[in-house]
This record gives C-alpha cells, sequence and structure tokens, in this order.
C-alpha cells in the first residue's frame, strides 16, 4: 500500500551560458531527484506528475539561474480524494492548485521552491502569500533562507510550531520543530559549482528517513550526509 502521493514535475533541463550558448542537456525536475530517492529507500509511492517542463538554467560564477520559457498550465487537485497518509509537494512553479488543500486529511510535505519562483526570468523570485486554509494544513515546509524570505513572517511562525526546513546547499540546514531550533552540518563542506538538484535530494531523503523514525533532527542529520555524498558523486563524474 503506498505511503506518498508526490505531486511535482518532471523537466527538459537546457544549461547555458552568459551568451545562450547551450552546455548541455539533462533530465531534470523536482519529480526526477525525488522518485530517485524514495525509490532507492522503498518508500511506496503514487505519483501525480506534470511536464516534462522546458527549463533554462543559467550556469556562471554566480551560480545556477533557472528560468522556464513556457508556463506550464495549472493542475486542480482534490485533496479530497487523496487517500496516502501523507503527500509531497515539490514544483518548478505554481503548477498544482493547493485551494482543497484544507480538505486532505493527511501530512503535507511542500517544498516552497516553486510557488517564489518567478519563472520568466532568471534566478527571480516573487511574493507567495497563500490563505489560512493553505498555511494551516501544512506539516513541514522546506526552503532556503531567500525563498523563505518571500513567505509572510505570520506562515514561518505557525510553520516553526511543526516543521520547517531551511536548507544551505552543502553546508547543511537549520531545523525548526515544535518551536526548537537545530543546525545540522555535514563532516565536510563540500564545494562545487554543480548544485543542480540538491535541494530536491535533501528533501527526499529527509522525507524517507522522517517516515522511518518519526525523528525530526535525525532525519535533518540522515538527509545531510546523504546530500554530501550526492555533492561529491557530482565533483567526481
Amino acid at each position: 500500500m503506498a505511503i506518498i502521493t508526490l505531486f511535482s514535475t518532471l523537466a527538459k533541463d537546457t544549461l547555458v551560458d552568459n551568451d545562450g550558448n547551450t552546455i548541455k542537456e539533462q533530465v531534470g525536475g523536482p519529480a526526477f531527484y525525488l522518485l530517485k530517492i524514495f525509490r532507492k529507500e522503498k518508500i511506496s509511492t503514487i505519483t501525480k506528475l506534470a511536464g516534462p517542463v522546458g527549463v533554462q538554467i543559467l550556469v556562471n560564477e554566480y551560480g545556477e539561474f533557472g528560468k522556464i520559457p513556457k508556463i506550464p498550465k495549472k493542475i486542480k487537485i482534490d485533496f479530497k480524494k487523496v487517500n496516502t497518509p501523507f503527500s509531497v509537494i515539490s514544483t518548478l512553479l505554481d503548477e498544482f492548485n493547493l485551494q482543497s488543500l484544507d480538505k486532505y486529511k493527511g501530512k503535507i510535505f511542500l517544498d516552497i521552491q516553486g510557488y517564489v519562483r518567478d519563472g520568466l526570468n532568471f534566478g527571480k523570485k516573487q511574493s507567495w502569500r497563500p490563505p489560512p486554509e493553505i498555511m494551516n494544513n501544512i506539516f513541514c515546509l522546506k526552503g532556503t533562507e531567500e525563498e523563505l524570505s518571500y513567505l509572510p513572517e505570520k506562515f514561518l511562525r505557525i510553520q516553526k510550531q511543526k516543521i520547517l526546513l531551511i536548507t544551505r546547499g552543502g553546508k547543511g540546514c537549520k531545523v525548526f520543530t515544535n518551536e526548537k531550533f537545530f543546525t545540522v552540518k555535514p563532516d565536510q563542506i563540500i564545494e562545487t559549482s554543480d548544485t543542480i538538484g540538491t535541494g530536491d535530494t535533501f528533501f527526499a531523503y529527509f522525507i524517507a528517513q522522517f517516515l522511518k523514525t518519526g525523528d525530526v533532527v535525525a532525519s535533518g542529520q540522515w538527509a545531510t550526509e546523504q546530500t554530501a555524498r550526492f555533492l561529491t558523486q557530482k565533483l567526481s563524474s
């Protein structure tokens, strides 16, 4: 029996330089990385996927910055009909409509990355101000410090009473749970210019471990260790 419903998006990534020249093309999107880890960790999953969506990723000395030339259509979800005890929402933009989220009886893990992404300009963000019926029904929220700065402070205050994950790439994460705060760091900080998929990999490992143990901090530690391995593999490939 499936334990998770995954609402996510597949992508066809085109990496470009400052002049617009193609560096390479690859399969990507949050769904690609999440499913890879869930299968590895033997997490039984039902998938509701969008895409593949074309994504351009500008790669330069300042990092990686994505944009989505053709905005995908929004998908309406009747969360009342979602029967798994857990659901994961991880998108490129806001392609999954969360309007009926308060009808869902399970626990939601939400990656905020897509909902604060502008999409039309490389790396640009936008504010996201969800109504209370959405804010109050997120069990675990994940984002970078920059991404979370585009959310209302009230949303973050509410979330710190549940689970809030602030990811820091190869430097680990900050964890808020039940209004307590923890910092998790890897044994060794991995420096690499290629961080595509890092946040999705972290989130997938965190969720998988949490479902097995129910321990928020231990899951953050496990996800941090596995993300460091992911980045090390990128360096060697």
